[in-house]
Order: C-alpha cells, then sequence, then structure tokens
C-alpha cells in the first residue's frame, strides 16, 4: 500500500469518526433520530412553483428545517413527484406540504447544513432521495467543534453511514483533528 492510499485511508477514517452517527433522511448529520417522513419546513422570500415540471423553487434568504437539521442557501430547488392517483400536492398548516414524495433538492449559493453538533458549508449541495445521498460541492468544509474537514466536493452516504471528501486535481484534502 503506497502513502497516499495510507492517509487517503486515515483521513477517511477520521471523517467518519468526526461525523458520528448519520442517520437516514435529509438529516444526515443529527445524533437524534429523524424520521424521514418528518416534515420539512421551509421559509423563504419568494416561492414559485412550475407544476408542470413538478418543481417548486424557494429564492432569496431559504430556511429548510427539518428536525433539528436546518439549511440555509440563497436558492433551493424541490424536485417531487406525486403518489399514484394524486392530482396536485396540497397546502397544510404554515406551509407543510402534504402529498409530495421528494426526489431531489439543489441548494445553491452560501450553503450552509448544521445541527447541534456539527456545520457543513458550500457553494451547492444535492440531496438525492432515491440514493439516500448528500453531495456538497464547492469550497467544502465540515466541522465538529475546532475540528475541521475540507475539501472540494463531500460525499454523505446515509444508508451506508459513509462519507468521502475528495479535491479537484492537484489539490489535497485538509483535516484538522483535535481529539476528545
Amino acid at each position: 500500500m503506497n502513502g497516499c492510499s495510507v492517509m487517503r485511508k486515515s483521513i477517511l477514517l477520521l471523517f467518519l469518526i468526526s461525523c458520528c452517527t448519520i442517520a437516514p433522511g435529509v438529516a444526515a448529520m443529527s445524533r437524534q433520530p429523524v424520521v424521514p417522513n418528518d416534515p420539512i419546513r421551509i421559509q423563504a422570500d419568494r416561492l414559485e412553483a412550475y407544476n408542470d415540471e413538478a418543481l417548486v423553487v424557494f429564492a432569496g434568504k431559504v430556511e429548510a428545517l427539518q428536525g433539528s437539521m436546518v439549511i440555509t442557501c440563497n436558492r433551493l430547488k424541490v424536485y417531487y413527484r406525486q403518489p399514484d392517483g394524486e392530482k396536485k400536492a396540497t397546502i397544510k398548516e404554515k406551509g407543510a406540504v402534504d402529498s409530495w414524495q421528494i426526489e431531489k433538492m439543489e441548494a445553491e449559493g452560501a450553503v450552509v447544513i448544521r445541527d447541534e453538533l456539527r456545520t457543513v458549508t458550500g457553494d451547492s449541495a444535492t440531496f438525492l432521495n432515491s440514493e439516500q445521498k448528500i453531495i456538497i460541492t464547492g469550497a467544502t468544509t465540515m466541522q465538529e467543534g475546532r475540528s475541521k474537514i475540507s475539501g472540494g466536493k463531500i460525499t454523505l452516504l446515509l444508508g451506508e453511514n459513509k462519507g468521502i471528501v475528495e479535491s479537484p486535481d492537484r489539490q489535497r484534502v485538509s483535516a484538522t483533528i483535535y481529539p476528545k
């Protein structure tokens, strides 16, 4: 095994240790279990619905909450499909939406994903529901306490309790870990 491979495995191990528990659903980082069917509450300055495309776009100071996790960004696209036989999604109390099956969410611009323990930042993030995967790209960082990992791309594989940090060509992943 070469030194680069050992270093890559060591960084992945440290990353997994720092991530601790990754719960299923969108709330990937929370130690408190969040049920994937918990409501996602979204607030923004503007909402645009494109029913023919099964797309809702939230823009301006977007804040999405599910359980103890909060995502803030400049723009959030929510791609959905409706259960068979449903004609349209219905808006319930205080912005909760019924009858949506979220396929994908794309956060753009100054993305911050945080819970009570950690914060992940990047230029953009995509949540793929069927794959239970979150991909954060751009100048990415993950911080827990003083420990910090940075790279060009962070992929969280929720069903596998696994995370991968990568950097563009000729750049390296950086990790500063403060043991407890």
